[in-house]
Order: structure tokens, then sequence, then C-alpha cells
């Protein structure tokens, strides 16, 4: 049994191409093996492989994903979608019908929220789900502890605008 997470690279500096290398990292780090999205349909996988599905692959992809799913389970492998945007919630143009078959062709389905696997199911996902629920981007260096300095800034004119310190306060 292999297991693969799907990678569709994206070229635009968008927080869905961010979203995506934190799932393959996460993924590799788990021991899944990385596989670009436009291989899918040559790649000959095996009954009891697991493929991991960051959907959709790219805007406008609901008949390719669903094509390459299709092709998934007809070899006998294993899908888990995880959710990245649900366009036909958010286009006008998308295709429901071909999002939903493939959420249904899925083995399982990992949610953004509740909220969307609420909307999923009354829209007729059948497919066992759960919720990722709150979570954050990946980072590559520890952070810097918060600071907090004791000022305020009055707003008004850019020309006549004051700074005061918690030092400038004490004489006032």
């Amino acid at each position: 049994m292999q297991k693969y997470v799907l990678h569709a690279p994206s070229h635009k500096l968008i927080t869905s191409g961010k979203v995506r290398e934190d799932i393959v990292q996460l993924a590799s780090d788990l021991d899944y093996a990385k596989l670009s999205v436009d291989v899918v349909l040559e790649t000959e996988f095996e009954t009891g492989d697991i493929i991991l599905y960051p959907y959709p692959s790219e805007k406008g992809s609901e008949q390719l994903d669903l094509l390459r799913i299709e092709h998934i389970k007809d070899l006998g492998a294993r899908v888990i979608v995880i959710t990245l945007n649900i366009d036909y919630l958010r286009y006008p143009d998308a295709d429901k019908g071909a999002i939903i078959q493939s959420l249904n062709d899925a083995d399982f389905v990992i949610s953004l929220t509740m909220y969307l696997t609420t909307q999923l199911r009354e829209d007729g996902m059948t497919t066992p789900a759960v919720d990722l629920g709150l979570h954050d981007y990946l980072v590559p260096e520890p952070l810097n502890a918060p600071s907090f300095e004791k000022t305020v800034i009055f707003a008004g004119s850019p020309y006549n605008c004051l700074l005061y310190t918690s030092d400038a306060a004490d004489e006032l």
C-alpha cells in the first residue's frame, strides 16, 4: 500500500497556494509521497493505496477533479478529500453537481468547518466527514514573542496628529 498527497502547484501568490503547500508538507511528514495532479490519470494506483486529494485542484476544475477521483476509485485506491474551497458556494458558474459527485465518490472528506459540512450535507453530500476546525498556516521559523508598547496615536489630519507615549502622557 502506498500513500500519496496530490499537489497542484500554484504560480500565484494566493492563500490557497500556501494551504496546498502546507497540506503537502504535513502529509509528507506522515510519509505520503507527493504526486502532481497532472499525472494522476496516467498513474496506476493499486487496491488499498490512499490518496489525499486537496480539493479543488484549481478554480474551474470540477469536471477534471471528478474524472481524476473516478480514475483513482476505479483502480481500487481510497480517496480522502480535504476541502480548500467549494467553488459553487463562491462562483455562480461552478458545476455544483460535479462537486457533490466528487465528494460522494471519495471515501472520506475533511471539511474546513462544521458549517461547510452542514451545507454540503444539505446539498447532497453523503460521504463520511470530519471537520478540520480552527487551523493556521505553517510558519518556517519560530515567531517572535509579541511586544506591547504604551503608545496612543490620535488620528486626524496627517499634518498635525500627535504621538503620545506613556512618558509624554505623564507630563500632561
